[in-house]
């Protein structure tokens, strides 16, 4: 969730405010929302707040009904994604211009002092049993390359899992929204496309998987027999730039206003041609989504 002033909770017709942290100003910012669990294993939810003073982690715990503080406030340093596990907080610190606060992911046990987990500042994360599925852009100029990746807490080996690169001049793909389920990562494949003498861009997004143990095959959210939205051709990509996945069920929806969609029937994925290594040609920017590798990176 980018930037809301309210927290909800359900689906539909059942869907019912949260409210925040007392004495919240008029513009304060809900960033970041996630589900996990405390160190009993219940439900929670966690999310960053931001105020003019700074930003820190809340979790709001459903049973008693109340928001409470995890990290303390820095002004300067904004912990992006956080999630929890068994009552673990992990959260991220990417890279921003003029902050002197440190980058990475960094893991925050109860009673314990926070421990950084990778190198760099990835710009998604989630984490599920001890994995943490990461998002990076190594580069920018003059092409922009974003990886997924693997890696174990407490290794410093990450397994890349799919890369693609994006020019802005001809056009390309990239990756983002990082999520773990079920023995499965994934993540939204965006393709930009120049068409015709127009220069017109055509943009589609799939949602794609891969297994997090044996050969990672990647597979694609099939479109085929369902209407993935009520305005979508059937058979299209996945039409929402946010999604959540939850076993069988697979949520979506449109920043900032668009409605909350669930895909059914139950989705289906099969598998991809990007499994395959395509050959470059002077007329296709398929070739800049890369197959899968098996490299790994020895300092994340």
């Amino acid at each position: 969730m980018f930037g809301t002033e309210r927290l909800y909770e359900g689906f539909g017709a059942d869907m019912k405010p949260l409210g925040g942290p007392k004495a919240a100003p008029r513009r304060a910012t809900f960033v970041g929302l996630s589900l996990g669990t405390d160190a009993r294993r219940r439900l929670v939810a966690v999310y960053t707040y931001c105020v003019r003073a700074g930003c820190r982690v809340f979790a709001y715990d459903f049973d008693t009904g109340r928001h409470r503080p995890l990290l303390t406030p820095n002004r300067d340093c904004f912990p992006a994604s956080p999630e929890m596990e068994r009552g673990v907080l992990y959260f991220a610190q990417p890279p921003r211009d003029g902050s002197q606060c440190t980058v990475g992911v960094f893991q925050k046990r109860p009673g314990r002092r926070v421990r950084r987990l990778t190198r760099r500042g990835p710009q998604d994360f989630d984490v599920s049993g001890g994995l943490l599925a990461l998002k990076f852009t190594p580069s920018v100029n003059p092409v922009e390359r974003t990886e997924i990746r693997l890696m174990r807490i407490g290794r410093r080996k990450s397994r890349l899992v799919a890369a693609a690169r994006y020019d802005r001049v001809t056009s390309g793909a990239v990756l983002f929204g990082v999520e773990l389920d079920e023995g499965f990562v994934y993540w939204q494949h965006l393709v930009q496309r120049l068409e015709g003498a127009s220069g017109d861009v055509a943009t589609s997004i799939d949602l794609m998987r891969a297994p997090v143990r044996g050969e990672p095959v990647q597979e694609t959210l099939s479109g085929e027999g369902r209407m993935l939205a009520p305005d979508a051709e059937p058979g299209g990509g996945l039409p929402g730039d946010l999604y959540a996945v939850d076993g069988e069920n697979i949520f979506y929806s449109n920043w900032p206003d668009g409605p909350l969609t669930r895909v059914t029937p139950a989705p289906r994925f099969a598998p991809s041609d990007r499994n395959r290594s395509p050959t470059p040609s002077a007329d296709s920017a398929a070739w800049r989504s890369a197959s899968i590798s098996t490299t790994f990176c020895r300092r994340c």
